[in-house]
């Protein structure tokens, strides 16, 4: 940014004023073409137009995939039954976590201190990550109100 007569200025405001402004691509007109022949073209073509300068070849003809009559079903003498819908996969779930209300503690730091060492230790004995948070639940679970 700069800075005039005491007002910050963004450095794109003085390239815009003094009328500066990017090279123009070597290869933007060829493809503001591509872009004009592709907008031309009809919705769902499964291959890009052709280059400009390239030459044009006759358009092949498509194969025709619907027919423009319709076709007459067969009267079918027992109904015909749809099979049965395969069972939906069911999705992992996480157990349900008993009723809990979130709130936030503010312990002094030799508190906290005593809470991460026992933590610590416990991770140790169990081999599973055991976190300061849980030693303090479980010390207020044990305290009698």
């Amino acid at each position: 940014m700069l800075r005039s007569r005491g007002s910050v200025m963004p450095h794109h405001h003085t390239i815009i004023e003094k009328g500066l402004s990017m090279k123009k691509n070597r290869d933007s007109s060829e493809l503001a073409a591509r872009i004009a022949a592709a907008a031309s073209q009809p919705a769902g073509r499964s291959s890009a137009p052709a280059p400009v300068h390239a030459p044009v070849l006759a358009p092949v003809a498509a194969p025709v995939l619907v027919s423009p009559a319709p076709v007459a079903k067969p009267k079918a003498a027992t109904p015909v039954v749809a099979p049965a819908p395969a069972p939906a996969k069911t999705k992992k779930t996480k157990p349900a976590e008993p009723d809990t209300v979130p709130i936030t503690l503010r312990p002094s730091s030799a508190l906290l201190n005593k809470f991460v060492i026992k933590a610590s230790e416990r991770t140790v004995e169990e081999g599973t990550v055991v976190s300061a948070q849980q030693i303090m639940l479980e010390a207020l679970e044990r305290s009698v109100l």
